[in-house]
């Protein structure tokens, strides 16, 4: 059985805000958005990984950002980590 961490909604929030803000918006210069684009694909990676790939909980979390435009990256990246760990 694999051991999973005690990751809470309220952990992966305060993660893929954290995330969002280091990643800034996707830039208007086509190689930069390249570089970036990848870097958001691991930050996907790193918060499906970080909730144990449990995509309830992933959902849950971007559900409670939904209603917060400040926080609309950091949802965007929880629903796209839910969708890979599905």
């Amino acid at each position: 059985m694999r051991q999973t961490r005690n990751v809470t909604t309220r952990k992966l929030r305060q993660r893929a805000a954290e995330e969002a803000i280091h990643l800034g918006p996707e830039p208007p210069d086509p190689r930069d958005r390249i570089r970036w684009r990848e870097e958001r694909r691991g930050a996907v990676v790193c918060l499906a990984e970080f909730a144990d790939d449990d995509v309830a909980l992933l959902r849950r979390a971007s559900l409670q950002l939904a209603g917060e435009l400040v926080d609309c990256g950091a949802r965007d990246l929880l629903l796209d980590a839910a969708m890979r760990a599905s």
